[in-house]
C-alpha cells in the first residue's frame, strides 16, 4: 500500500522507522519525532501534504508535528517551536506482546537555548496496537529554575471529503476564533462542521471527541493536555500555502490535543506528560 508521503524525497525526514503490531503500521520520522504514516484497516489514516518542504528550518506538513515549547507566535523563538524542525534520537523501543513502539529524546542544545534558556529533556513515546495509535509527550525540567511552556500534538487525520467531516464532542464548549484575533465565542452547539476557514482554540476540552467522515469514525481521547485545538484552512488560505494548495484542503481535518490557552509549569526536577489517542471505529 502507498503511504501518505510515498511521493516526497528521503531528505524531507531523516532517518525513517517503521513499526507494526495487529496489521496496523506507523512510519515515525527521527527529524522532529514525526508520525508521518499511520495504517489501519488496510487505509491510510493520516495526511501528509504531498508538496511538504523539506530542508533547515521547514517543518513537514502533516502527520503528527510536535509543537514545543511554544503553540503558533506565542514566544520568541520559531512558530510553533523547535521540537518538530530539530533531529531527535532515538530510544530503546517500547515492543511489547500487545503493541509496538517506538521513542525518541531531543535534549537541550546550544540551538534550543537561543530560544528557551533552560536544560531539559524531551521523549515522545509512538505506539500502535489493534485500532489505536497512542503518542505521548513527556517534558522533565533538568534546570535549577521553573520553565513555562504551551504544546501540542498537531494531528492532520486524513478524511475523505471535508465538508461532509462532523466532529462531535464540543458542542457544549466556549471557544477562541483564531481567525478573529482570538476572540471568544459562545457555544455553537451542535458539531463542528467545516465549509470554510477554521482555526479555534477549545481550553479546558479534555474530553473523547469523535471524527466522522462519512466512513470510518475516529475516536480521539487525550490526557494531560488541557484543550483541544481544531484547524482546516479552507479552499482560499490553503491555495496561498505553498506547502499545501487549494487540492488538498478537504483531505484532512486538525484536531490537536494541546496545552495552549495557558502554559504549563514545571518546577526543577520535575516532569509533565501529555498523550493523545486515536482509535478507529469502521463504518457499518
Amino acid at each position: 500500500m502507498r503511504t501518505t508521503f510515498d511521493a516526497l524525497p528521503d531528505a524531507a525526514f531523516g532517518i525513517v522507522h517503521t513499526m507494526a503490531r495487529d496489521a496496523a503500521r506507523a512510519v515515525v520520522a527521527s527529524r522532529g519525532a514525526q508520525v508521518l504514516s499511520w495504517v489501519c484497516r488496510d487505509k491510510e489514516r493520516l495526511f501528509v501534504s504531498k508538496r511538504a518542504l523539506s530542508g533547515a528550518g521547514q517543518a513537514i506538513r502533516g502527520g503528527v508535528p510536535v509543537i514545543f515549547p511554544q503553540f503558533a507566535d506565542a514566544g520568541s523563538g520559531p512558530r510553533h517551536g523547535f521540537a518538530r524542525l530539530l533531529q531527535w534520537s532515538p530510544l530503546p523501543t517500547l515492543n511489547r506482546s500487545d503493541s509496538a513502539g517506538l521513542r525518541f529524546q531531543l535534549c537541550a542544545s546550544d540551538d534550543t537555548r537561543k530560544t528557551f534558556p533552560y536544560e531539559f529533556r524531551a521523549e515522545l513515546d509512538v505506539t500502535v496496537a489493534g485500532d489505536d495509535l497512542c503518542v505521548s509527550l513527556r517534558v522533565e525540567n533538568l534546570d535549577r529554575l521553573d520553565f513555562s511552556f504551551t504544546t501540542a500534538l498537531h494531528t492532520y487525520l486524513r478524511v475523505a471529503d471535508v465538508t461532509r467531516t462532523r466532529l462531535y464532542g464540543l458542542e457544549g464548549m466556549e471557544f477562541l476564533d483564531s481567525t478573529n484575533g482570538g476572540r471568544r465565542e459562545p457555544a455553537s452547539g451542535k458539531p463542528i462542521q467545516f465549509d470554510g476557514e477554521i482555526d479555534r482554540i477549545y481550553p479546558e476540552a479534555r474530553g473523547e471527541l469523535s471524527l466522522s467522515d462519512g466512513a470510518d469514525v475516529v475516536r480521539i481521547q487525550s490526557k494531560g493536555f488541557t484543550d483541544t485545538v481544531v484547524w482546516n484552512p479552507g479552499r482560499t488560505l490553503a491555495s496561498r500555502m505553498t506547502d499545501l494548495g487549494e487540492d488538498q484542503f478537504d483531505q484532512f481535518v486538525c484536531v490537536e490535543s494541546g496545552s495552549v490557552a495557558a502554559p504549563q509549569v514545571i518546577p526543577p526536577g520535575d516532569s509533565w506528560r501529555g498523550t493523545q489517542r486515536l482509535t478507529i471505529i469502521p463504518g457499518r
